[in-house]
């Protein structure tokens, strides 16, 4: 059983050998890395330090994350649940994280004359 989670794409594969194996799920949607990386855009997080520029969306929030990460700060629901089979569907995930970011910034929105 080997499970792939790369930036591109997720796959769960039951794996006899280097070049014998079986998908047994995938990505349907946003790929993981796609997820990170619109998330990170949508928090500017790249605009912190000129130094930040050059990383990715995951390396960011995973930076940030050590630096100042509460894990349960935020809960979200579970990946797609909806189907009996071994596939993902990140878009929801990336959907919730986008709305929080939104509730957020409203919550501490100040106007200003």
């Amino acid at each position: 059983m080997c499970l792939l989670i790369s930036g591109g794409h997720a796959l769960i594969t039951w794996v006899e050998s280097v070049d014998k194996f079986q998908i047994l799920g995938r990505n349907l949607d946003a790929a993981p890395g796609d997820v990170f990386d619109k998330v990170a855009r949508r928090l500017k997080l790249a605009n912190v330090k000129p130094e930040y520029r050059s990383l990715s969306g995951g390396a960011l929030i995973e930076l940030f994350a050590r630096k100042n990460g509460d894990p349960f700060a935020v809960q979200f629901n579970s990946l797609q649940t909806r189907w009996n089979d071994c596939n993902f569907s990140f878009s929801g995930l990336m959907s919730s994280a986008i709305r929080k970011i939104e509730r957020i910034e409203e919550e501490n929105y100040i106007f200003c004359c």
